[in-house]
């Protein structure tokens, strides 16, 4: 599980709310803390949250917000064991062409935290997904770019069907998979128990002819599809 917590006086929230966390102790994997916005961790919540949340889980936050949130403010940092952020794919607008478009975005987040972080691990939450059509060839897109870039975890705004299938794999890890036109379509490579699972995604609204490994298929309009 987990747990966030939004505060803007600790001091006080965080004794308050233990007898409720220790009731959860066994299920909390982490905890994320933030200022009451949600904008940003300060360094006396991220200091406030070592000495009086219950110990066992690792404390991390960043904002709830948008990267540039966390990216200019990073003060908060040294002191927590992972970092957060949130994503929105519709901040700029909710086409199916931008939307896709921002995907290029998140592995350059990803990288870029990487340095500042110092390599502590990278725990996003929450990534809200777009609507359909494009919901499924978006979220593959997504999980693909983010943990090609170093995220350690995903958590998505609702669980969605391809997502679904997705985990029915048991991925162990991810591949470097790359299109050879990233605003045209996308490629999703999984390490499994069974081999490699194969996802290739149509960013158009239209479908189009795509070529793996010598194999030529035809992908509908925004399609997500597993190659066999």
């Amino acid at each position: 599980v987990e747990v966030a917590l939004f505060t803007d006086n600790p001091e006080t929230d965080f004794p308050a709310w233990n007898g409720e966390l220790q009731a959860l102790q066994g299920a909390i994997g982490r905890y994320l803390v933030f200022a009451a916005d949600g904008k940003i961790t300060t360094p006396a919540i991220a200091a406030a949250a070592r000495r009086l949340l219950p110990a066992g889980a690792p404390i991390g936050g960043g904002t709830n917000s948008h990267f540039v949130e966390v990216n200019c403010k990073r003060e908060a940092v040294s002191v927590l064991d992972f970092v957060s952020w949130a994503i929105d794919p519709h901040v700029h607008a909710r086409d199916g062409r931008t939307v896709f478009e921002n995907l290029q975005g998140q592995g350059a987040m990803g990288v870029s935290a990487k340095v500042f972080a110092a390599d502590k691990p990278l725990h996003l939450s929450t990534i809200e997904l777009p609507l359909d059509p494009y919901e499924a060839a978006w979220a593959t897109a997504s999980l693909s770019t983010l943990a090609q870039a170093g995220a350690a975890s995903i958590v998505y705004s609702r669980d969605t069907p391809f997502l679904a299938a997705i985990l029915a794999t048991k991925p162990l890890g991810v591949y470097a998979a790359h299109s050879s036109d990233p605003l045209r379509a996308g490629l999703l490579a999984l390490e499994t128990g069974n081999g490699v699972a194969v996802f290739a995604t149509n960013f158009l609204n239209e479908s189009q002819m795509l070529v793996f490994e010598g194999r030529e298929f035809t992908l509908a309009s925004y399609e997500c599809r597993r190659l066999e």
